[in-house]
């Protein structure tokens, strides 16, 4: 009952144009959630290097060498999957999804296009690899 008196009323007020949310934290948010993924590229590099690319893989050695999540509590595989996700890994440990490569541009498209990441990243052409 309450649910639904409450979408009624976000509802009601979207329609008369109220902006919902606050888009400039937003930005801050995808900024520093951008960061810590950046800041946990070399842990899960070097879990994909020794073979262990699943997300689950991934959570039991973040959480073996006592690396916290942001709130500072133990890691989940979704969390691992989007941190992932914003740094343009698939689900076998790849390298986007996707790969719509242009050796010439060095320019990799479709990296965690729903996250407010950029959507292209600067590469290397000749390693097909972010520097």
């Amino acid at each position: 009952m309450i649910g639904e008196r409450t979408r009624h009323a976000l509802a009601a007020a979207k329609a008369r144009g109220v902006k919902l949310g606050n888009p400039e934290q937003a930005k801050i948010n995808r900024v520093k959630a951008a960061a810590r993924a950046q800041a946990l590229r070399p842990h899960i590099e070097r879990c994909i290097k020794a073979g262990r690319a699943s997300s689950s893989a991934i959570v039991t050695d973040l959480n073996a060498r006592g690396i916290a999540t942001p709130n500072g509590g133990q890691w989940f595989p979704m969390q691992v999957h989007r941190v992932r996700d914003r740094l343009g890994y698939d689900r076998a440990g790849g390298f986007c999804r996707g790969e719509n490569f242009s050796a010439g541009a060095g320019v990799l498209a479709g990296c965690a296009p729903s996250t407010g990441v950029a959507s292209s990243l600067t590469i290397t052409a000749t390693s097909g690899r972010i520097p």
